[in-house]
């Protein structure tokens, strides 16, 4: 990790069919040179690298979130690999994925988990 980027919270989740890692969900800050923290959760291992800056308090409850480890305590947007009809996670793997475009640039990935149910993996 890169100087003055710290994780603070990890969790991985596997696929509940083959036991592959689905994705791993982390809580990362970094020491700004003017004394601020910025905080943000990162996603990899699902559909690349996905990150996104989170504030204090969200912060907060998402490390709690990590530290149980349920990916059902997570926000939607943060755990496409997750799927909550089923109450299971799927690697990417086991996922039918379809990918749209519109006029010729990346719009969203759309998903179908192995039960059918269908869900937006990426936006």
């Amino acid at each position: 990790m890169d100087e003055g980027k710290e994780v603070v919270a990890r969790a991985v989740y596997n696929c509940s069919l083959c036991g592959k890692e689905a994705a791993a969900v982390e809580l990362v800050e970094e020491k700004k040179a003017d004394s601020t923290t910025q905080r943000w959760i990162r996603i990899s291992g699902f559909i690349g690298v996905v990150s996104e800056v989170v504030a204090g308090s969200a912060a907060d409850s998402f490390r709690r979130h990590l530290q149980r480890g349920d990916a059902a305590l997570l926000p939607e947007r943060f755990a496409p690999f997750y799927c909550r009809p089923c109450g299971r996670c799927y690697c990417i793997d086991h996922w039918s994925c379809e990918v749209r475009f519109d006029d010729d640039f990346y719009d969203s990935t759309h998903g179908t988990c192995p039960e059918g149910h269908r869900k937006m993996l990426d936006d």
